[in-house]
């Protein structure tokens, strides 16, 4: 059940976002020059009165007020990185109290690539 305090989060878009942003940092790294391998670091703050969403009803309350997660090794960034990002997504919905991690991988390939309803930004 929700309160007022509440920061409603749609949890597949949040996935989408981070690999959207992660995916443009790779391009502004390789109009730098660089191609890879790079290490990536995902952390949120203020976290505590995040309510998680999945499709469907319900949402789960994060309950902590940091999340971090471990380094993302990517090879090569001119490569898709939200297959590296599986574990990272797992660990952000265990940590809201979603027991089985994210559903966006169900045959190893992230749904968000061919899904912009659900993840946001294009398809």
């Amino acid at each position: 059940m929700s309160n007022l305090n509440d920061i409603v989060v749609d949890g597949c878009k949040l996935e989408g976002k981070i690999v959207r942003e992660l995916e443009r940092m790779a391009t502004f790294a390789r109009d730098l020059g660089f191609e890879g391998p790079a290490l990536i670091s995902v952390h949120f703050d203020g976290m505590e009165d995040v309510l998680l969403m999945r499709p469907g009803p319900g949402g789960r309350r994060m309950r902590n007020d940091q999340v971090s997660f471990a380094r993302v090794h990517i090879d090569d960034l001119r490569q898709p990185i939200a297959p590296a990002l599986q574990e990272t997504f797992d660990i952000l919905w265990q940590s809201g109290w979603w027991g089985d991690g994210s559903a966006s991988y169900p045959r190893g390939e992230w749904l968000g690539y061919k899904d912009a309803h659900n993840y946001g930004g294009p398809a």
